[in-house]
């Protein structure tokens, strides 16, 4: 380059501004472009950037098993009217942001429904993603369900598989116990689950509307005491708020 003169430039879309002219070598001349033209396409990239990292984690949350209806839940929008809840949702908090690979402990989040525990698994999903963490959410029917598609179709060989993923992500959240009764081969899958991440010290979370009692029939005693052996328990027993039904019927 030659020199550089400062000059008025003039853009289309935003006016004259103060811009830069080069001579360059040959005879050409390049002039600076538009501050705003150049801000705004610096935006449009971040936008797009942020764009992409929203689908990117709703991809992972998706993947981890958690349904579009929980991409949004968190600790912070965890609400919070009593005092066991505050407790529930320090415990929960404290397991998610301290969690290791290596050396965290099972959770067991057991109680009565409607107190938040899918909110809460799902926003300890979400942080634990953030942090390049590996999250499998499955409620205990979907695990079951999968088991059956996969032995009925695969055979032996997908059925090593299925314990194969069962046994890849650095964390296993089982919910939904208490829904049903297990039949003995619903335990004995749910058991070899239980087993092969014990064997292998990685963390399991479970999550139900039982008490402990129930909780050790169905399982079974020997996968329970597996599962106590080395877990922290978070009980959610308050009484939910009750529905307001005058608002559904005032459409209020």
């Amino acid at each position: 380059m030659d020199f550089v003169i400062d000059i008025s430039g003039k853009c289309e879309k935003h006016g004259e501004y103060q811009a830069k002219r080069w001579a360059m070598p040959g005879g050409s001349v390049m002039v600076s472009p538009c501050p705003a033209c150049r801000e705004e396409r610096s935006q449009q990239d971040r936008a797009l950037q942020d764009e992409a990292r929203i689908f990117q984690f709703r991809l992972n949350m998706a993947s981890a098993g958690i349904g579009s209806r929980y991409y949004e839940s968190s600790f912070d929008n965890y609400r919070v009217s009593v005092d066991a809840e505050r407790i529930a949702l320090s415990s929960v908090q404290a397991y998610a942001e301290g969690f290791d690979r290596r050396t965290s402990r099972n959770l067991v989040m057991y109680g009565k429904t409607g107190t938040g525990k899918t909110h809460l698994a799902c926003a300890m999903t979400r942080l634990l993603l953030l942090r390049n963490v590996s999250v499998l959410y499955l409620p205990l029917l979907t695990l079951f369900s999968q088991y059956q598609d996969i032995t009925s179709y695969g055979g032996t060989g997908m059925r090593e598989e299925f314990f194969s993923r069962m046994r890849a992500p650095d964390l296993l959240i089982v919910d939904e116990f208490g829904i049903v009764t297990m039949r003995d081969s619903e335990r004995i899958v749910l058991h070899r689950v239980i087993d092969e991440r014990y064997n292998r010290n990685a963390p399991v979370v479970f999550i139900g509307n039982v008490d402990f009692e129930v909780f050790e029939r169905d399982v079974g005693e020997r996968a329970f005491r597996r599962v106590l052996d080395d877990a922290e328990t978070v009980v959610f027993d308050w009484e939910r708020t009750p529905i307001n039904r005058d608002l559904f019927v005032q459409g209020v």
